[in-house]
């Protein structure tokens, strides 16, 4: 048996061999981690960062906001808000908030997104409409147990020549509705001997908010206030409309209201909250009219739309 001439070779070849072996496994493993950072790069959703916090960052939102929906849309993430029981659509980059419909050749894609889920816009309506109802019905109660301080906020009445009680009629003067009902009204009023005790509540619009002082600074009558047209005047100024209209406001606005015309029974033990004059007939004790005027109310955040 020939003995080895060189001892140490057999144990260099082993080491270069581990030592390759190591630098295959290096070069495998950065490889690997390229491989997996770049597939993680490039498959990053666009909608990833986008949350009510990134879009409040570049848009003022309310405080009853939440997500809907969101997808990736072309270069954008698609969102649709729910918004005051509106859904609102925004679309977002990594920098920027676009507000509003995305078109493309002539065609909306945000209607075309609306289209593609309607199971959730329907769950999304009912919701709306329960809130929505749950709300009107703590409102109306919350009326009824301070009706007696809504004498403090009536700004025109109607008495006929004889009257055994009264209502309370809360309108804002910019509402069709609220004008369709109190056109109707002073009849009934007139056959039931019913005192008509109107208050005027502005929701927030400029031009209610110009009518209502009108009426109180140039102390209009209750004919004179259904006749009141926007900007037939300037609004004029005066203490006692410094007074009324903020205190209207909050003290309706602390009790949730959010629509009208309103009709209460001057002992709170009936309400009406729709325009509906049949209804307030019923309670007056007269027979109902044929009745061609919408059943409706303006609410504060979709003025003059129906519920």
């Amino acid at each position: 048996m020939k003995q080895n001439p060189w001892p140490g070779l057999n144990c260099l070849k082993a080491e270069i061999r581990a030592l390759i072996i190591k630098m295959v496994s290096l070069i495998c493993i950065i490889f690997l981690l390229v491989w997996i950072t770049g597939t993680s790069c490039f498959s990053a959703s666009k909608c990833d960062r986008v949350t009510l916090g990134f879009i409040s960052d570049h848009i003022p939102l309310p405080k009853d906001v939440s997500v809907v929906f969101k997808q990736e849309k072309d270069h954008f993430c698609e969102v649709i808000l729910k918004i005051n029981n509106s859904l609102v659509p925004v679309y977002c980059t990594e920098t920027s908030v676009l507000a509003g419909q995305l078109f493309h050749n002539k065609t909306s894609m945000t209607q075309k997104t609306l289209n593609s889920i309607p199971e959730l816009i329907e769950k999304e309506r009912q919701q709306s409409l329960n809130e929505l109802a749950l709300k009107r019905e703590k409102t109306i109660k919350l009326l009824k147990q301070n009706v007696k301080a809504l004498d403090n906020l009536v700004s025109i009445s109607f008495k006929p020549e004889t009257f055994k009680t009264h209502i309370y009629v809360i309108s804002d003067p910019g509402c069709s509705h609220c004008k369709n009902l109190l056109t109707q009204l002073w009849p009934a009023a007139v056959k039931s001997n019913t005192e008509i005790r109107l208050i005027i509540f502005p929701m927030g619009k400029a031009e209610s908010l110009a009518m209502a002082a009108t009426a109180i600074c140039k102390e209009y009558s209750f004919q004179d206030y259904i006749h009141i047209k926007q900007g037939d005047t300037a609004a004029p100024v005066c203490a006692l409309a410094d007074q009324m209209i903020p205190e209207t406001i909050r003290f309706f606005q602390s009790a949730g209201l959010f629509f009208v015309p309103v009709v209460l029974a001057g002992d709170g033990s009936w309400v009406v909250d729709t325009s509906d004059i049949n209804r307030v007939r019923f309670h007056l004790g007269i027979e109902p009219v044929d009745n061609d005027t919408p059943d409706d109310v303006c609410r504060s955040d979709n003025f003059d739309q129906g519920l």
